[in-house]
């Protein structure tokens, strides 16, 4: 193998472990970064902390410890207000909330769209993107792999003959974006591989396959019409006698 290829192959391969890596810890770093910093911000403001120091800069230090405090009081009351909800008390006062939330105009759609995926994607009990299925899409003769995010009730199921499912078909690479469609138990078919495989393949666009199966190979050629064999030529039939 020569040394350019094997540079550019083991880089290759090194880049592909780096990359998912170092883009995670970028992105939950950058978020950290922002929820933190815009609540130090704030405080520097209101208290005017900037005023205190000599250089009339906070230094990075303190700003830093600021944050990780801030960071752990949010932890905290994360887990404070999610206990409180668990109690009869605290349900109630969610319920009073939710309801006052509901009616602000124009902010009561942003926040029910947005509790309905926060509930749906965190909850315990949830069954979104419970399964893989390949489904005739986007026109008869096309498969594309999707996701079983819910059963469809109510109003849907009313005007359906039979149970129906809703079903997310994700854009490759982009997972983020995609289609909601809705069809039958028969419509689609169920597939063994897990969401976590069933999500990589489509990131991948195709490129990373489940474990244990492979990508296919090339096609076959197919074998054409039988040709008569020539002249003195000896077949392979089982039981034919040589030709004298």
């Amino acid at each position: 193998m020569r040394p350019q290829r094997w540079v550019r192959d083991n880089f290759l391969a090194g880049l592909a472990i780096v990359l998912p890596v170092a883009l995670s810890v970028f992105l939950f770093t950058w978020g950290l970064q922002k929820i933190t910093g815009g609540i130090f911000n704030w405080l520097s403001e209101r208290y005017d902390l900037q005023g205190t120091w000599p250089e009339g800069r906070v230094p990075d230090q303190v700003r830093i410890s600021v944050q990780v405090l801030i960071l752990f009081v949010l932890i905290v009351v994360t887990i404070v207000i999610g206990w409180l909800t668990r109690t009869i008390i605290g349900r109630h006062l969610v319920k009073l909330g939710d309801m006052i939330l509901q009616r602000i105009p124009l902010f009561n759609r942003v926040y029910t769209v947005l509790r309905q995926i926060s509930q749906s994607v965190l909850s315990e009990k949830s069954d979104m993107f419970s399964e893989v299925v390949l489904v005739e899409f986007p026109r008869p003769g096309l498969r594309s792999l999707a996701f079983i995010t819910g059963r469809s009730r109510r109003e849907i199921q009313d005007k359906t003959q039979g149970e129906v499912f809703t079903l997310f078909v994700p854009t490759s690479p982009n997972p983020t974006s995609g289609y909601m469609i809705i069809a039958g138990e028969d419509e689609f078919e169920r597939l063994d591989m897990s969401v976590e495989e069933g999500m990589k393949m489509v990131i991948s666009g195709g490129a990373v396959l489940p474990e244990g199966r492979t990508v296919l190979g090339r096609r076959r050629a197919r074998p054409g019409p039988a040709q008569p064999p020539a002249a003195g030529e000896q077949t392979d039939t089982p039981g034919a006698s040589p030709t004298p």
